[in-house]
């Protein structure tokens, strides 16, 4: 894996940042049954956005990006204190367009499977229970939907992401490599369609549940 990520980071520095290896894991984390102990809220709670206006002011992600996300579906579950931004979380159901590269993830069964990207803790709240408590309120949320396992993809270069995940009972439920050159886009995949080739079309990929 450090031979290819050293390859990825020479990509990108002889093509200005226009060509890149991406290398996704991803993981199927359950939802618990039951509810946990409750945490000690610490004068913050956990809030859900479904629009801009009920997000905080200051987000650390660009403008665009969270129209976007939020257009598409996508709910935030944010945490601040004082209205200092705490961390976040992003949960979507149904098929989710990866922004990083050109691909639909759609993780099965779709009735009982949500999708979760760009878990956030800013530095500050690092050493807290602020991820924990994202992570209770998602699966609350998640439970009273009827939701089994929640996915995400992970870099297989972010060692302590996936560490993370799978201290929380995460599970390895297939992987994907894409080699980006400009609009050409080649993506390896243990899911189908396994291999997909293209200047502008975008493969579509289903995840599946453990139990599926």
């Amino acid at each position: 894996m450090k031979l290819l990520y050293w390859l990825h980071r020479l990509l990108q520095r002889l093509s200005g940042g226009r060509a890149g290896i991406v290398p996704y894991l991803f993981y199927a984390q359950p939802v618990p049954e039951q509810p946990p102990a409750r945490r000690a809220s610490g004068g913050a709670r956990v809030e859900r956005a479904t629009t801009r206006a009920c997000l905080p002011d200051v987000l650390p992600r660009p403008e665009a990006v969270i129209a976007e996300r939020l257009a598409s579906g996508s709910r935030c579950l944010f945490l601040a204190k004082d209205s200092e931004l705490v961390g976040f979380l992003w949960l979507h159901r149904g098929p989710y367009r990866e922004d990083e590269v050109r691909a639909v993830f759609a993780p099965k069964p779709a009735a009982s499977a949500a999708w979760d990207f760009d878990v956030y803790v800013a530095p500050a709240y690092r050493l807290s229970r602020a991820f924990g408590r994202l992570w209770d309120a998602a699966n609350e949320e998640l439970r009273s939907e009827g939701v089994r396992w929640c996915h995400s993809r992970i870099s297989a270069f972010n060692l302590s992401s996936i560490a993370v995940h799978e201290k929380l009972g995460a599970r390895q439920v297939g992987w994907a490599g894409f080699l980006c050159l400009g609009g050409f886009q080649l993506m390896v995949s243990s899911l189908k369609p396994w291999v997909h080739v293209s200047l502008r079309g975008e493969p579509s990929l289903s995840p599946p549940s453990p139990e599926a």
